[in-house]
């Protein structure tokens, strides 16, 4: 493609520290100005602002580009918020070149697809093991003798109000037995 793409991009992270969400766009910004066929023409981050219980913060970029398939990389890797087409205007493309873009864009969608499948099955066997887990701290800490909920909790780490839920749970699921305030085990 003998045009070069101009593009200005918007990128958001949110998060915690103030400190991080800055750092993380700045190594950003630095990326992209290393990065092959392109260059970025300008790049500004912004301070973060801070928004409930996390911070907010953008960078602002103009990249020139040597083709639109860079310009799909960049969207997918950095999933920018905004983009807008700075130059050309208009461009025509060859069914060749459309043809490569499309199967780029799928290419990458599946992998992230895959990741995402990947994790959520990494996921699902976290959540089992961490269930286990907190089914044996519970059973171990109320044990023969029994305990109330405030001992439990205290034994296992657990705020009173979020270990609730799992006794009655244990209880109702026959893992424990609850006589009056006091929880053991079966």
């Amino acid at each position: 493609m003998a045009d070069k793409i101009k593009v200005k991009l918007i990128i958001e992270v949110a998060g915690k520290p103030k400190e991080y969400v800055e750092q993380t766009l700045s190594q950003l910004l630095e990326k992209l100005k290393t990065g092959e066929g392109h260059k970025v023409i300008e790049g500004k981050v912004f301070p973060a602002k801070a928004r409930k219980n996390f911070f907010h913060s953008l960078t602002e970029v103009v990249i020139e580009l040597d083709s639109w398939d860079l310009l799909t990389n960049i969207c997918i890797d950095h999933m920018p918020a905004s983009i807008e087409i700075l130059s050309p205007e208009k461009s025509i493309m060859s069914s060749q070149d459309m043809n490569s873009f499309f199967n780029d864009v799928m290419v990458k969608l599946h992998n992230l697809h895959n990741i995402v499948k990947s994790r959520t099955a990494e996921n699902l066997i976290l959540q089992k093991n961490s269930e286990a887990l907190m089914s044996n701290l519970v059973v171990l800490s109320a044990g023969k003798e029994g305990k109330r909920t405030e001992e439990i909790a205290e034994d296992v780490g657990i705020d009173r109000e979020q270990l609730q839920p799992f006794l009655d749970k244990y209880v109702q699921d026959k893992i424990l037995i609850q006589e009056g305030p006091k929880y053991h085990a079966k």
